[in-house]
């Protein structure tokens, strides 16, 4: 069981621009909630929240991400959530198919794992 302020080691990327750094356990209220702080240097660091409620068809599993260091921090929220949004869509997925024991490539068209709609944008602005 992890506690705050464990740590996983990672890497991310793909090669030859491969980054390795670490991710730091923030708080753990199992099975309700864990918040990570992902370091991501040179890009920065985020603060992700997982949380899992009851649901009706058996738990709901959210995801929050913002950077809050780094480079990644001064983008404004309007350009980088929806880019947040995409990669953490796929995670949720990821992590569907491993708690239901099925495999990403072999599960049919037929995808009971829906996503919520995206953040909505400001609307442009004519100048």
């Amino acid at each position: 069981m992890a506690h705050p302020d464990a740590r996983l080691h990672h890497s991310f990327g793909i090669w030859p621009v491969v980054l390795n750094d670490t991710t730091t356990m923030i708080h753990w209220d199992p099975p309700r909630q864990a918040v990570l702080q992902p370091q991501g240097w040179p890009l920065g660091e985020a603060r992700v929240t997982i949380t899992v409620k009851s649901h009706r068809h058996g738990c709901r599993v959210t995801i929050t991400e913002n950077p809050v260091r780094g480079p990644g921090a001064g983008i404004p929220g309007p350009i980088i959530q929806p880019l947040l949004y995409v990669r953490n869509i796929e995670t949720l997925h990821r992590l569907a198919f491993l708690a239901e024991g099925q495999h990403p490539q072999t599960h049919s068209a037929g995808l009971s794992h829906t996503a919520p709609t995206p953040p909505a944008l400001p609307p442009k602005s004519n100048p």
